[in-house]
């Protein structure tokens, strides 16, 4: 294992948007964002969107206006008093009938790195669960996106970030979270956790069910060999602590019980889509609905995943 003492982590985050309402929810998300934000002394951007409705009579404009921003004031107060003692943060109030589009603007503006977001008031008691807002948020931000579970401020404890657990399946998109969490556990002073699932309905079934090749119990267990050896490769590289994790079975689920044993949990987006974007599939979107500590979301690269690009090599060749 490489040695972190003469390891200089980069910058990772300049600005960091934290969205916020009048639930409590807004202080988890001020929490993660306030830890996520420390080693890099990044600008804070708090911000409240007040959804307005575009049926207001012409002489109600001035009343409603005024009345917006009053309880938008009022919103950010808690806001205020919670992060108030950070140097670098600022506090702004848009008026917009989609909050997602008004965050998503906001930004691209600032050139935000990461949104925070607080999981929905439904939510279960240290659990992620995406609102109706930070939901429609996830997907086409230009920048990471985090999500602290319900509660997140309210433990016994303050909540430390110390293991950085990372899902990495091989393709560039989990590569790059890869790299991203390397980072965070050298900023935080962090353990990190990389997490493979190996589904063997994945593994041995489309040969089966697609091509009508009978599966072999060899096959999973080359698979899996080849797995121990790349992983053992990224643990003997790592410049931080690393410990890997493979496990067998579903991957959501698998990585929803692997989020109990992890203080944060990384995912890259799908391995396909515009590039620069968050782009949640349908691993990823089970993930944020019920892991049990914060998740933060990668948006993919401008490269399509290794194993793709590969095969689609092949395959011209044979077609050729």
């Amino acid at each position: 294992m490489t040695s972190t003492s003469s390891q200089h982590p980069v910058r990772l985050y300049d600005t960091i948007l934290v969205g916020v309402d009048e639930g409590n929810q807004s202080m988890d998300a001020l929490l993660l964002a306030e830890m996520l934000a420390e080693p890099s002394e990044a600008r804070l951007i708090v911000t409240h969107v007040s959804p307005v409705s575009r049926w207001v009579a012409e002489g109600m404009r001035e009343e409603v206006t005024r009345a917006i921003a009053e309880r938008a004031q009022e919103i950010l107060a808690p806001a205020r008093r919670a992060v108030g003692h950070v140097n670098a943060v600022e506090f702004r109030t848009l008026a917009d009938d989609c909050v997602p589009r008004a965050l998503n603007k906001l930004a691209q503006e600032e050139k935000a790195d990461l949104l925070v977001l607080g999981s929905a008031r439904s939510a279960g008691l240290g659990r992620v669960m995406p609102g109706s807002v930070s939901g429609q948020s996830l997907n086409g931000l230009q920048c990471q996106v985090a999500l602290a579970p319900q509660g997140f401020h309210l433990g016994v404890f303050p909540p430390s970030l110390d293991v950085i657990g990372v899902a990495h399946d091989g393709c560039a998109e989990s590569k790059h979270a890869l790299g991203l969490s390397s980072e965070l556990a050298l900023q935080l002073h962090a353990a990190l956790r990389v997490i493979r699932v190996l589904d063997p309905a994945k593994v041995i079934g489309p040969l089966a069910y697609a091509y009508g090749i009978p599966p072999h119990a060899s096959h999973f267990v080359d698979v899996r060999k080849t797995t121990n050896d790349e992983i053992a490769e990224i643990v003997a590289q790592s410049p931080v602590p690393t410990r890997s994790a493979i496990l067998d079975g579903p991957e959501a689920k698998q990585l929803i019980d692997s989020s109990h044993e992890v203080s944060l949990l990384v995912l890259g987006s799908r391995g396909y889509g515009t590039a620069h974007q968050v782009l949640i599939g349908s691993t990823s979107s089970k993930v944020v609905r019920s892991a049990r500590c914060p998740v933060l979301v990668v948006p993919r690269g401008g490269s399509p995943c290794a194993e793709l690009s590969d095969t689609r090599v092949e395959l011209a060749a044979i077609s050729g």
